[in-house]
Parts: structure tokens; C-alpha cells; sequence
């Protein structure tokens, strides 16, 4: 079988001036502040999860919705989805394998990785770790 086609997007050629509606896919530690930083950059943003509304604090999401973020747990909606510039996804989502993306790939609707799109926003060094094991040592070692 095939591998399908994803649209997924490097930031170095993505302007981000004409997004304005952005998806996050994930609500974790990065995802929160990334719906930080798409807040104060004065973007639409809807965030989508797979969990439950009751495994996060109601305060986060209070705060947040009262700048406008929509949210939806539970799942991830292709209306949730469709109607996006640009779909941001969180770390842990595996692109081969996620509903997200299959929605956000069927609409034509690009996506790009959490990191790699706010990496655009800091003039920090960034060093990748990745694999199955040895990344907290070697993170460890690095610094």
C-alpha cells in the first residue's frame, strides 16, 4: 500500500501573517503555550484533544476561553478542523496514525509540528533528542 500525502509544512517558507485561524492538536505542556503565544500574536485559535474536558483543570480553559479559544475534547471533529489555516500538532501525535491529520490532509488544510512552528518565535539554539532510549542522559550530557 501507498503512504498517503501529508501536507505537512517547514516553517521556513510558511508566512504566517495571513493565518488566522489555527488549530492546536494536543493540549498538553506545549500546547498550552503555544495557545500563549498564538493569543498574544492575535490569532483565532481552537484547540483540539483527544482526552476528556476532566482530565485538565477548568481554570486553564477558563482562562484561555475568555480570549476567545474554542475548545473541543474528546475527539477531533473534521468542522473542528476543515475551516483552519494551519493545523499545529503537539509532540506526541503521530502523523501516520492520527485522525487530525487524515482530516487536515483530506480538506487540504497544511499542518506543521508544535516545535518546529514555534521555533520561528526564538533566537534560542534548539537541539533535537530523539530515539527510544538515552535521551535524558544524553540531554543530560548535552547541557
Amino acid at each position: 500500500m501507498a503512504e498517503p500525502l501529508y501536507c505537512f509544512l517547514p516553517i521556513v517558507f510558511m508566512d504566517i501573517s495571513g493565518l488566522n485561524n489555527i488549530c492546536i492538536i494536543g493540549w498538553g505542556k506545549s500546547g498550552i503555550g503555544l495557545c500563549k503565544l498564538l493569543a498574544k500574536l492575535k490569532k483565532k485559535v481552537r484547540v483540539s484533544e483527544s482526552a476528556e474536558r476532566k482530565r485538565f483543570g477548568t481554570k486553564l480553559i477558563d482562562y484561555f476561553a475568555g480570549k476567545g479559544v474554542k475548545f473541543e475534547f474528546g475527539g477531533h471533529s473534521r468542522k473542528y478542523i476543515k475551516d483552519s489555516d494551519l493545523v499545529v500538532l503537539s509532540p506526541g501525535v503521530d502523523i501516520r496514525n492520527s485522525s487530525a491529520v487524515k482530516t487536515a490532509t483530506e480538506c487540504g488544510v497544511p499542518f506543521t509540528g508544535e516545535i518546529e512552528f514555534s521555533s520561528r518565535f526564538t533566537r534560542a539554539r534548539i537541539i533535537g533528542i530523539t530515539g527510544t532510549n538515552g535521551k535524558t542522559t544524553t540531554a543530560y550530557l548535552t547541557h
